[in-house]
């Protein structure tokens, strides 16, 4: 089967899977990792020069604190409704997340809002 073929949540059986859905597996984690490398370069394009460093700073807190609240919420979720539960919880989440996501403005808007003079 290759190596990703047996998976194993902490205190369950080892889930066997197919070839295909392992590649499939390994592909998502790779687009992940390097989405996860991608995004401080794409903060220090998009701040303005001497917000640089406080950028890079809160996405640093919050990349440790989404680690840490992330792992807790799905234990408590799985601990009380089971994997469905914890899973119901993440998309709950990433729905929330897409929402506020599709509201934020560039800095590009931001800065045309800020730099247009009243028309008379």
């Amino acid at each position: 089967m290759g190596r990703y073929s047996n998976f194993a949540l902490a205190g369950a059986a080892p889930l066997q899977m197919s070839r295909a859905a392992a590649d499939r597996a390994a592909a998502f984690l790779r687009v992940i990792n390097d989405l996860k490398s991608a995004l401080p370069s794409t903060i220090l394009r998009r701040a303005p020069p001497k917000r640089k460093g406080a950028a890079l700073h809160v996405h640093s807190s919050a990349q440790f604190l989404g680690g840490f609240a992330g792992g807790s919420l799905a234990i408590i979720a799985a601990s009380a409704a089971g994997i469905a539960g914890a899973y119901s919880v993440a998309a709950a989440l990433s729905a929330i997340w897409l929402i506020m996501a599709i509201g934020l403005r560039t800095a590009e808007d931001a800065g045309a809002r800020h730099t247009q003079h009243p028309t008379t």
